[in-house]
């Protein structure tokens, strides 16, 4: 199961969901029921050294996925953008990406 939490980026200080656990599965399924819910194609993953990063457009707003070693965020310039993907977030099943399920 999947938990989501309001946060700002240190470095940019970005808007951001943070999600836990660190789950390089649940990447994929985050990203695949994002572009889903937003309408956007599916984007490049770049597989780095110990995870990966996505960047997309929402409503008009530059945003990235990235998990890491350290973190699983989605993160975004605007705030109110950051908040309409929190609010959707939390409002899916608690077991809406856990293994089996799918993202769309």
């Amino acid at each position: 199961m999947l938990t989501f939490f309001k946060y700002y980026w240190q470095g940019n200080q970005w808007p951001s969901v943070e999600i836990d656990p660190l789950d390089q599965a649940g990447f994929f399924k985050v990203l695949a029921h994002l572009a889903a819910t937003y309408g956007f194609a599916a984007p490049a993953v770049i597989d780095t050294i110990d995870g990966y990063i996505a960047d997309f457009w929402i409503a008009g707003v530059h945003a990235t996925l990235q998990i890491d070693a350290w973190s699983f965020s989605f993160a975004c310039a605007d705030q109110p953008v950051r908040d309409m993907v929190f609010e959707h977030l939390q409002s899916l099943p608690p077991d809406f990406f856990a293994d089996g399920e799918t993202a769309e």
